[in-house]
């Protein structure tokens, strides 16, 4: 960021990271959950991720909680006749 001059007017956000990530990103995505309350892919799973974020020294923390969404395949259960 110092390179192009940017200090104090860029973003950057992480995946992942390590124990000296937050001094080196300003923040952390959590990924795209779905839009359920499942605790393990859903809205249930980005508070706990956030709050880890948080206690782990990252400023800003980011879920795309619907960000990437599915739907159920109607056609996975159809069987064809045998005409």
């Amino acid at each position: 960021m110092e390179e192009v001059g940017g200090e104090g007017e860029l973003l950057s956000f992480t995946r992942a990271g390590y124990i000296r990530s937050p001094g080196l990103t300003t923040g952390i995505w959590l990924g795209d959950q779905l839009v359920t309350w499942d605790a393990h892919d859903g809205l249930h799973s980005a508070l706990p991720g956030l709050l880890s974020g948080g206690l782990s020294g990252f400023a800003l923390d980011h879920a795309d909680t619907g960000g990437y969404t599915t739907i159920g395949n109607p056609l996975k259960d159809s069987h064809r006749s045998e005409e």
